[in-house]
């Protein structure tokens, strides 16, 4: 949005629903990912290391003490149209949103601004419902005359399961398969249907599915998710692994395989 006004078009967004804006600063600050500035190693342990319960409690905490520091801050956005949420509000934790939603945040490094000054046309609370000769038709009968629309809709595949299937192959069966040896094989159907759910946060407030045993799959680890993640459990799955290789790899702690409630920990 912002680079398309910046290149001299003539803009709109719409907006499907309230988003939750977060500034950048509030991210960069020191006292949270602004702690990468006094060394990677440190902040990696600072940000892997307790539970994502509180990780998350303790960044709403953070963030909202920003906020109430400016609670005018996007006063103006609002008036221009826009159905913001800010840091003020204490159900809003940007960890649910990277973790349980895949999505609607907005990091603001300067869009915010754009529309506040009224610089791109805002469409709130209505979503496309049809293309037309000309455009768009929204859900409140409105048209909207483009010549381009550009899609900003999120990520539809945080479960893996959904998608591994089409990764593994193309030529799914729904039978077992044999190599040249005659073992059997799972094909990957059978693959896929095994996979644990991924992301969101299981009954005892951790992430499910990533860098861990799955419980109908041997063998078989999900690695994802931002760069520290990687860094850190990177670490923790390859001793997942060489234990395994090794024959030491003690039974996977399987006891809380479901699902919590979304927003009870967050």
């Amino acid at each position: 949005m912002q680079d398309c006004y910046e290149a001299g078009l003539q803009t709109s967004m719409v907006v499907r629903s309230p988003t939750y804006i977060v500034p950048t600063e509030y991210v960069t600050h020191p006292l949270s990912l602004g702690a990468y500035d006094g060394g990677v190693e440190a902040a990696d342990k600072l940000f892997n290391s307790i539970p994502t319960c509180i990780d998350a409690q303790l960044s709403r905490g953070l963030f909202g003490m920003f906020g109430s520091l400016e609670p005018e801050r996007y006063a103006g956005l609002k008036k221009a149209g826009f159905p913001v949420i800010d840091s003020n509000d204490p159900s809003q934790s940007l960890i649910s949103n990277l973790l349980e939603t895949a999505g609607g945040h907005y990091m603001d490094v300067g869009g915010a601004k754009v529309l506040e000054e009224g610089k791109v046309a805002i469409k709130a609370l209505v979503e496309p419902v049809a293309y037309t000769p000309s455009g768009l038709k929204l859900s409140d009968g409105s048209i909207v005359d483009t010549d381009a629309v550009v899609w900003c809709t999120g990520f539809a595949d945080k479960n893996v399961g959904e998608v591994a299937e089409e990764i593994l192959s193309s030529a799914a069966t729904t039978e077992e398969v044999s190599d040249e040896t005659g073992e059997p094989h799972l094909g990957p159907r059978e693959i896929a249907s095994r996979i644990d759910n991924t992301w969101g946060l299981d009954s005892e407030g951790e992430i499910r599915g990533m860098w861990k045993r799955h419980s109908r799959l041997d063998n078989f680890w999900i690695m994802g998710g931002f760069t520290s993640q990687h860094r850190w459990h990177s670490k923790t799955l390859a001793l997942q692994i060489k234990a395994a290789l090794e024959g030491i790899l003690p039974p996977a702690y399987l006891d809380t395989p479901s699902a919590k409630p979304s927003g009870a920990c967050l």
